[in-house]
């Protein structure tokens, strides 16, 4: 009998973040906010990779039955994420600084991930 516990969504969710950052770090990015609340919007991560600020936003989905974790981001959560990105820069004093908003998938099946450079702009 399999008594493995089966993860959750919010589990496997925090477990692609994990797996993204270590995927940045490895091309040399540093991890400069994970989980960022601003007001009621939320930022997965903002990494500066060689001086290039790169939001991202982590999109897990157990198979694609339901479609592609990148047709589940929508206009209105573009609007979110750059508002908190705004906020957030202002008071790094980031707001001159070269930045890309990134959607990594991330299919936990096989242990995958999608990188798709400039998922949108705001």
């Amino acid at each position: 009998m399999n008594t493995a516990k089966k993860m959750t969504t919010t589990e496997l969710g925090r477990q692609a973040e994990q797996i993204v950052c270590r995927y940045f770090e490895d091309l040399g990015a540093v991890i400069l906010e994970q989980n960022l609340r601003v007001k009621k919007y939320e930022i997965d991560l903002i990494v500066d990779l060689k001086g290039l600020l790169v939001v991202v936003e982590v999109k897990m989905r157990r198979s694609n039955q339901f479609g592609r974790p990148r047709e589940h981001l929508h206009s209105d959560q573009f609007y979110r994420i750059a508002s908190a990105y705004e906020w957030w820069a202002r008071g790094k004093k980031f707001w001159d600084r070269e930045v890309r908003f990134v959607l990594i998938e991330y299919y936990p099946r096989d242990n995958t991930l999608v990188h798709l450079e400039d998922a949108f702009r705001p």
